[in-house]
C-alpha cells in the first residue's frame, strides 16, 4: 500500500532555493537536481522506512528520518505519521543538519 507525501511549505521553499543557486550556473543540472529530489521523496510512498532513523544514527529522542541523495549532495529529512510521509526539511548533506533542526 503507497504512503501519502505531505512536502511542506519550508522544504518547498529549500528545494526551490536549492534549484534557483544551481541555476545561475547550469539552469540544466538545476533542473536534474529537482527532478532527481522529487523523485526520491516519491520512492518514499513505497518504501517509507529507506531512510535512516536519527534516533539510532545519533541517539536523539525524535521519529524523524534521514534520506541521504546518494547522487547530490543533499538531504531530506522526514517523518512518518500513520499512512502519511511528512517531509520535513531538504538541507545539504555537509551541513550541520542536526544541530538546524533544534537537536
Amino acid at each position: 500500500m503507497n504512503y501519502l507525501l505531505e512536502i511542506s511549505e519550508v522544504a518547498e521553499g529549500e528545494i526551490l532555493g536549492i534549484e534557483s543557486r544551481v541555476a545561475l550556473n547550469s539552469p540544466k543540472n538545476a533542473k536534474a537536481i529537482t527532478d532527481n529530489l522529487v523523485k526520491s521523496m516519491r520512492n518514499l510512498t513505497l518504501f517509507p522506512k529507506m531512510g535512516v532513523a536519527l534516533k539510532g544514527k545519533f541517539g536523539i529522542d525524535t521519529n524523524f528520518r534521514a534520506l541521504f541523495n546518494s547522487k547530490y549532495p543533499y538531504v531530506t529529512i522526514y517523518e512518518v505519521i500513520d499512512k502519511t510521509v511528512y517531509i520535513l526539511r531538504v538541507l545539504p548533506s555537509k551541513s550541520e543538519y542536526i544541530k538546524t533542526l533544534g537537536f
